[in-house]
């Protein structure tokens, strides 16, 4: 009993880790093909309960031409290689759990195996979170979009998240093994 107790303890805490894991700036589609010219989807996703996200500043890196799209109650303003929207008031801003997409149309991609776009977001309360770390494992990744001749990820996900795909496979197999456990005790 106290393997299938320890199963379910870590299964849940697993759970409970997953979509911290993922609650991050990511970019949509997550892969593309080098050459390509494509839109992009950067997805910002409020992570406080006591404050609201109010601005996001999306870097883009040299040599990438980059056009921007409005959002509605988002002004918008275009720099050299950076652009930022800011909500027009709080009705606008995303809070609580909530998260919105802001749009860039970008090519065409270098021949390479990625490009990372750093992030800055904005929240009501004055923070900035710095979404800027390329090292794999860091707390504040950058979105990376990856390049494959396909268009098709192969292999590794996309858009700088991976806790929650390797999270949710854990939590299934030892969900698994502990079911298994359970009824064999009971058979006995």
């Amino acid at each position: 009993m106290r393997v299938a107790g320890f199963i379910c303890a870590l299964s849940s805490a697993l759970l409970l880790l997953a979509p911290a894991a993922d609650a991050h700036v990511t970019v949509m589609p997550a892969t593309a093909r080098p050459g390509q010219t494509v839109t992009l989807n950067f997805r910002v996703l409020n992570e406080r309960s006591d404050a609201r996200t109010v601005g996001i500043d999306i870097f883009v890196p040299a040599g990438l031409r980059a056009t921007a799209s409005d959002r509605r109650g988002w002004r918008r303003v275009d720099r050299p290689r950076e652009f930022s929207w800011t909500a027009d008031g709080s009705g606008a801003a995303i809070a609580g759990s909530g998260a919105k997409d802001f749009e860039l149309r970008v090519g065409p991609l270098p021949q390479s195996s990625s490009v990372v776009f750093k992030a800055l977001q904005h929240y009501s309360d004055g923070a900035v979170v710095r979404w800027i770390q390329t090292s794999a494992g860091g707390d504040r990744p950058a979105p990376v979009l990856r390049l494959s001749a396909s268009g098709q990820a192969g292999g590794g996900g996309g858009g700088g998240s991976s806790g929650a795909a390797f999270a949710i496979p854990v939590v299934v197999v030892l969900l698994l093994l502990g079911g298994g456990v359970l009824l064999r005790r009971r058979a006995r």
